[in-house]
């Protein structure tokens, strides 16, 4: 009778050891989301993963690039780095590029408009052939995480949320081990000592 209310006890302890973890897993998930979503400092910024090679090496493949949506006119100079919108393949979808600010050139009306290159373009025959306004300008380069990208595109992806979620099971099922361990090392010697 003993021996079983302490099995009915030990079950509902692991239950509860589980629930636990994963309301600390959903709580730090949300935490991390509301931050990043909600707060003004961060809700400004764009987080955009690299997928080509047209400003290595000061940014590249893989590299998660970061940029202030909160820009005003004066900060679009030659040789600013932007992140901006434009159909390259002409299918209809807009892609977000990141190149440099080539040329400004401002009109009668005072309307500017922007000429973009890549990393090593140097020449006006190399620029880039679209013209922006400010408004298919999505950011201003603040700074790269070098091969954070990759990391990120792979947690967005099925397999890589299940990754996690069997780490963060491993991990919980060695500290349950660990513990446990110490608590029956304890237990014993103090029987011993008794």
């Amino acid at each position: 009778m003993h021996q079983e209310v302490k099995l009915k006890t030990t079950k509902k302890q692991k239950i509860k050891g589980w629930i636990l973890f994963f309301t600390i897993i959903i709580a730090v998930y949300f935490l991390i989301f509301s931050v990043f979503n909600f707060v003004p400092y961060f809700k400004n910024k764009e987080k955009l993963v690299v997928v080509s090679d047209s400003m290595v090496p000061i940014i590249n493949v893989g590299d998660l690039v970061i940029v202030n949506k909160a820009f005003t006119e004066a900060d679009l100079t030659v040789d600013t780095i932007i992140a901006f919108y434009e159909d390259i393949n002409d299918d209809g979808k807009l892609e977000t590029i990141i190149h440099y600010i080539a040329e400004v050139n401002t009109d009668e009306f005072d309307n500017k408009t922007y000429k973009t290159r890549r990393y090593n373009a140097q020449s006006y025959v190399e620029w880039d052939d679209w013209e922006l306004t400010q408004d298919d300008i999505l950011g201003t380069y603040i700074i790269n995480l070098k091969k954070w990208g990759s990391f990120l595109l792979f947690l967005e992806a099925p397999f890589g949320k299940f990754v996690v979620l069997i780490d963060f099971v491993v991990i919980y099922l060695l500290i349950k081990v660990f513990t446990e361990d110490d608590k029956n090392k304890k237990a014993k010697n103090n029987k011993n000592i008794e």
